[in-house]
């Protein structure tokens, strides 16, 4: 006797409510921060991120680590160096990917820019076969030989900043950004005999605001779309009031919800505290909720997620 065991690997790779404000690099490679690129001395960014489901006590979770060298923020033309650790618990299917990237960026005026970015690495994907061994032991596709797969990965993307100075008040904090991106690119598909792990290109695009409100905060509203070959295009809502400067040492506090075509609600709160005249860290907690038929699939979910900058001497 055999078992057919098919493995759609990468279905669970697109995080949903994925933080288009505080886009990560594995998303989008060309994403560039507009507060630190308006710095005059370099900076160094780290970010730490885990999110998980409430409900199912061996649920997916994800977690990640990136980092982030700005070598001269503040010139017509630089670049960004990173690398990025992503980590998908969606056992049986364990999923470990490692990139580097580049983005490159070109103003095209004082207050606008485009970027381009690129992020080679490899990809790892571990499935743990042994309860299924017990049950079919002379199953090719539960041995050694097909637990483990490992293949080059490549993400590519775009990212456009321009001012919105429409109406009386003109500022420089009053601008439009969009992106777009593929995370992983040209995975080949693995077969064996009663064994297939599919790799599909995941397509992200985002496009948003940001303009004063009132004295020193600012709101960001923000809509995302996610397509996944042969699933319903996943678009979101978000909408976020932020009190912020044009500093990074100035303390941040920000409030957000949003709404997803999946009837999934979804909040946020977060703050930036400076220390030192150096550091600044930020933390942002936010939940997701899912309603209707998706609900217990989805389920709810709680993330966390932990930035600090440092701002270098030149």
């Amino acid at each position: 006797m055999s078992c057919l065991l098919v493995v759609p690997v990468g279905a669970q790779q697109i995080p949903l409510f994925s933080q288009g404000f505080d886009v990560s690099p594995f998303l989008n490679p060309a994403h560039v921060d507009f507060l630190i690129i308006r710095q005059q001395k370099p900076v160094l960014k780290g970010r730490v991120a885990d999110r998980s489901l409430l409900q199912l006590a061996d649920g997916p979770t994800l977690s990640s680590f990136d980092a982030d060298f700005y070598v001269k923020p503040n010139v017509p033309t630089s670049f960004v160096l990173g690398t990025h650790i992503v980590y998908f618990d969606t056992d049986p299917i364990f999923t470990t990917r490692v990139n580097v990237r580049l983005a490159v960026y070109q103003r095209l005026s004082n207050e606008a820019w485009l970027s381009v970015g690129l992020s080679p690495g490899l990809v790892q994907y571990r499935v743990n076969t042994n309860p299924l061994l017990y049950i079919f032991p002379d199953d090719p596709a539960l041995f050694n030989e097909n637990r483990d797969v490992k293949s080059f990965a490549l993400g590519a993307g775009a990212y456009l900043h321009l001012p919105f100075n429409i109406g009386k008040n003109k500022s420089d904090f009053k601008y439009l950004f969009c992106g777009i991106s593929m995370p992983k690119i040209g995975l080949k598909n693995r077969e064996t005999v009663n064994n297939r792990i599919d790799q599909n290109n995941h397509y992200y695009s985002y496009l948003g605001l940001h303009f004063p409100w009132a004295d020193r905060f600012f709101i960001e509203p923000l809509v995302q779309v996610k397509y996944l070959p042969g699933l319903p295009v996943h678009g979101e809502i978000v909408c976020r009031v932020k009190r912020e400067l044009a500093d990074l040492l100035i303390p941040q506090y920000w409030a957000g919800i949003g709404y997803s075509n999946t009837n999934m609600g979804y909040v946020e709160v977060g703050f930036g505290w400076p220390i030192g005249a150096t550091f600044n860290i930020m933390m942002r907690s936010s939940y997701t909720r899912t309603f209707g038929p998706y609900a217990r699939v989805f389920h709810s979910g709680l993330e966390f997620q932990l930035t600090v900058l440092y701002q270098m001497k030149q």
